[in-house]
């Protein structure tokens, strides 16, 4: 499962075994930014016998646009602009000033109205084929064999592939977090940190970042809690899995291969878009860990503390490279969650995520760990 700790550095040494915790505080009720409401400018009088024709032009490519307008009247009744939500801002109501438009200029917005809509069905076309193309591959079972070719296709084909993916919004294989639950969890972990580890120097940081996913989750968390100080750092080689240790090659049920969850940053920072988290709101950081995860790589993002850390690592060593990048940032206590903690059986077996954080344990005994299973929010996770 996923698991998670409530880590703190205190001064006794050794570590205190992983017991329940105290339930964080109710998380508040989820506010998605990603549904913004659109403004709706207030209509004004009725002036239907003095209106420009030129107005139609304008009301009819409302429904391809997608953006409401209004007529803005003068003091004579005529009616003397177009109050209409700017397309760039829709989600925050703003609004600007249209002027009336006649002749040619009406005959290229129907034009622009027309391809407008051309493309709209294009691409509602593509996405019916590609939904139709999964379901035939679901009748025949061909999902693994599909895996399995798709892994074994050059990165670039892979990228590009995946990028087409996010563009007709067919998100299935690329969505590895649950999207309902981890934002609670989020949330409840920046409550549980308080004011002062969510504030200015403060930093999530996330190590395997993928499509982005889950750092939308922190996204969408941050701004629910009014934490918009907080700065979202990734780490991820963006370019798979790494190589695997001699354990996990002896064992027998490992299903993880090097260059599997593959997605380079350009994929990644679609996604976030798509996902509504502006541009420049995350900092991704890309290279292998052994490489990327350095005392220069810290100073050089000064990040002062580390207030809620995710491990989506799946590998032993890759999780281990990433605690000892954390340790000087956990002043006195962090939230740590694990993506992939019981993942495929690896905890009872002793491997993975759960191995690292022992060893991890073991040598800072400095730290303290208290696990935190009410911030769970999947099956292989925990907190």
């Amino acid at each position: 499962m996923r698991r998670g700790a409530h880590l703190r550095r205190g001064t006794q040494p050794g570590r205190l075994p992983h017991g329940r915790g105290a339930p964080a505080p109710a998380a508040a009720p989820r506010r998605s930014p990603r549904a913004p409401s659109r403004g709706r400018p207030p209509a004004c009088q009725p002036a239907s016998p003095t209106i420009d024709p030129g107005w139609l032009a304008v009301h009819g490519c409302v429904g391809s646009w997608d953006v409401p307008r209004h007529v803005a009247c003068a003091p004579d009744g005529r009616a003397a602009g177009s109050i209409a939500a700017n397309p760039s801002k829709a989600g925050r109501g703003e609004q600007t000033m249209v002027p009336p438009v006649t002749g040619g200029v009406a005959r290229g917005v129907a034009r622009t109205s027309t391809l407008i809509s051309c493309a709209s069905m294009l691409a509602t076309s593509v996405r019916r084929v590609a939904l139709l193309g999964l379901r035939v591959v679901d009748l025949f079972h061909l999902r693994h064999a599909l895996r399995w070719t798709f892994r074994r296709l050059p990165q670039r084909v892979r990228g590009r592939l995946g990028l087409a993916q996010v563009r007709l919004g067919l998100m299935e294989g690329l969505i590895k977090v649950p999207e309902d639950r981890l934002p609670r969890s989020l949330e409840a972990a920046l409550r549980l940190m308080g004011p002062a580890a969510i504030g200015p120097g403060a930093a999530y940081l996330e190590f395997g970042v993928y499509v982005g996913t889950s750092m939308a989750c922190m996204y969408d968390a941050t701004d629910a809690v009014g934490a918009n100080a907080l700065r979202l750092i990734g780490f991820d080689s963006f370019e798979g899995m790494p190589a695997r240790s001699e354990d996990e090659e002896r064992d027998p049920v490992w299903t993880w291969q090097p260059g599997q969850l593959y997605a380079d940053m350009r994929l990644t920072r679609a996604n976030l878009k798509r996902l509504g988290v502006p541009d420049g709101r995350v900092e991704l950081v890309p290279g292998w860990f052994d490489d990327s995860l350095t005392d220069e790589t810290r100073s050089r993002l000064g990040i002062e503390r580390a207030s809620v850390i995710m491990m989506d690592c799946v590998l032993e060593s890759s999780t281990l490279t990433a605690l000892e990048f954390c340790a000087p940032l956990i002043v006195d206590r962090a939230v740590v969650f694990f993506d992939d903690w019981g993942a495929g059986g690896l905890d009872e077996r002793g491997l993975g995520e759960k191995r690292a954080f022992d060893r991890w344990l073991a040598a800072h005994p400095e730290m303290t760990a208290v696990a935190r299973p009410d911030l769970a929010y999947g099956k292989d996770s925990e907190a």
